[in-house]
């Protein structure tokens, strides 16, 4: 990275809300990013993917551990309703609004039709001018004109594309994730521009090298973006199967700017630790074409951050900072449910001097089902009283509405 951003970084630790509040990162919940060939200033990005992703996919009680115990065996019973991905949803609609639509503005050189107009309807206008008015108005009208079949020719292109639902889905992503990604490419079969988006964990941004090309020594790369991820992994050979596509924006003598891509299938050893950059071409798995000339004087990936942080390219997730409330209303909504259950069957406390209990297989007093029309004998003096739990009830659901207050 450049020098400021590598500052920023000492200064600034984006992930540490994250990955500090959750330390445990199992591997079984990162799919198809295997940590190994991960670049290690990536690592701790992809894990507070992982935690963030959990907490919008409802699985975040896999993170939790008692705090001396390290035990797990009680997070089945946690209640996970959806709140992250509730907030991160009503975020995304508030920022998309009801749809997305195109528009050309017209530049601003070439404004001011109305007054135009109005010079034109005066009573007295002097005919050089008049001329001269005439022919701005002319042209004024004729960009008009043109802008408005552009407007028409890419609001017809968003439709047949379907790029409104692309841009949602990976709106969506951005709010729990924190980043995105838009890679624009020409599909040869419907001869148009279409839109694919990636997953953030799948793409590795480096702006601002100023480092030699992967493909020789002599050549500086100002900027160098990759895609990897995991296709196969073949538990008998031991070895992986991984993509890998490298854009390079290359500085030429003169100054310009070539951006060159490389794209093959790499296998290899499920131990090993070469980052994606440091792949070796003899393991490459099928065709290689080689870094291929692209004709464009940038790279064609767009990175979104979702909340820029100065210094960074990365952002922050809408959750950034919010999940130890998360955490408070899972654990809230988990005593809810469980003192719903104790409502839902009556608590009885029975006394008396001739109350004789049912035992269970080992001796001990065994609870009594309590059903309607069902006479129990209770014995001389004796007396039941049903265990009353709604305050309890009544108190949860309190507190679960400031914290729902502190949400939004």
């Amino acid at each position: 990275m450049a020098t400021t951003d590598s500052v920023a970084r000492k200064q600034y630790d984006l992930y540490a809300p994250i990955l500090n509040f959750k330390r445990a990162v199992p591997a079984l919940s990162n799919p198809c990013v295997s940590i190994s060939w991960v670049p290690r200033e990536h690592r701790r990005r992809l894990e507070a993917y992982t935690i963030l992703g959990a907490y919008y996919e409802c699985y975040s009680r896999d993170f939790r551990q008692a705090p001396e115990s390290g035990d797990t065996g009680n997070n089945d019973v946690i209640k996970e309703y959806g709140s992250p991905a509730w907030l991160c949803d009503k975020i995304k609609t508030k920022l998309l609004g009801g749809s997305v639509s195109i528009n050309i503005p017209l530049p601003k050189r070439l404004s001011g039709q109305k007054a135009i107009e109005r010079a034109l309807n005066a009573e007295q206008v002097d005919p050089e001018v008049k001329k001269k008015l005439d022919e701005r108005l002319k042209t004024i009208m004729s960009v008009k004109s043109l802008v408005s079949e552009r407007e028409t020719f890419l609001q017809d292109w968003f439709t047949e594309t379907m790029s409104y639902l692309k841009i949602a889905e990976n709106e969506e992503i951005a709010s729990y994730l924190g980043d995105c990604v838009y890679v624009p490419y020409w599909d040869e079969t419907d001869k148009t521009v279409k839109i694919q988006t990636y997953d953030p964990g799948f793409c590795f941004p480096e702006f601002g090298v100023e480092e030699v090309s992967l493909e020789d020594d002599a050549t500086i790369v100002t900027d160098r973006v990759s895609l990897a991820w995991e296709e196969i992994e073949d538990y008998e050979s031991g070895s992986l199967r991984v993509y890998r596509e490298i854009y390079e924006l290359r500085k030429a003598k003169d100054g310009t700017k070539l951006c060159f891509k490389h794209a093959a299938y790499f296998l290899l050893d499920s131990g090993s630790t070469v980052a994606i950059w440091d792949f070796d071409v003899e393991s490459i798995d099928g065709d290689d074409n080689g870094w291929i000339n692209t004709g464009l004087d940038f790279i064609p990936i767009v990175w979104l951050p979702n909340i820029q942080v100065q210094g960074e390219i990365f952002g922050k997730s809408n959750l950034h900072r919010l999940l130890g409330l998360f955490d408070s209303m899972q654990n809230s909504e988990t005593d809810l449910a469980k003192n719903s259950e104790h409502l839902g069957g009556a608590t009885v406390l029975i006394s008396g001097k001739d109350a004789r209990p049912r035992k269970d297989a080992t001796g001990l007093p065994a609870p009594i089902s309590i059903e309607p029309d069902s006479v129990y004998m209770l014995g001389e003096g004796g007396s039941a009283v049903i265990l009353d739990n709604s305050r309890m009830q009544d108190a949860i659901l309190k507190t679960l509405d400031h914290y729902d207050e502190k949400l939004v």
